[in-house]
């Protein structure tokens, strides 16, 4: 039964990237018609830090999963390569996003993960630091959105 266990969860790594950027994709249309500030965001930077964003939930999730330490990095490089046949920088802004969360949810000044989900998420959309008020609107429901649609991926 192990063996078909590890076998599902290499399966569902292969298939993470197709879930997440069709995640990415479908949420688009939506968000612009609640958040009309959403159209200025370029659609291939949407695809791209969205997918990201995705893995990056699926990921951390993974580790409250029981597998042997050495099955993880199987399907952590699975997850990795998957990632690099279609954004080469892909694996570079999953890494920027772990530091990014890291960081925010265990500093002093914790956050909640949505929110630091949201707001790496909505700086990395608009490819700058400083967010208007009507931009700050979307943080809280993206990362919301994308951690309540990505925590249970393996399960």
């Amino acid at each position: 039964m192990k063996a078909k266990q590890n076998d599902e969860f290499k399966k569902s790594a292969e298939d993470l990237f197709f879930y997440s950027h069709t995640f990415a994709i479908s949420l688009n249309i939506p968000f612009i018609d609640q958040f009309p500030v959403a159209k200025d965001i370029e659609l291939s930077r949407w695809d791209f830090f969205l997918t990201i964003g995705c893995i990056w939930v699926a990921v951390i999730y993974l580790h409250n999963e029981v597998i042997l330490e050495c099955e993880k990095e199987e399907i952590l490089e699975i997850i990795r390569k998957s990632i690099l046949k279609k954004y080469p920088k892909g694996v570079g802004a999953l890494n920027d996003c772990m530091e990014f969360m890291n960081r925010s949810i265990s500093g002093n000044d914790k956050i909640l993960m949505e929110d630091a989900l949201g707001y790496w998420l909505v700086i990395n959309l608009y490819g700058r630091k400083e967010i208007s008020g009507e931009e700050r609107k979307i943080i809280k429901v993206l990362g919301e959105t994308v951690l309540r649609a990505f925590k249970s991926y393996w399960k």
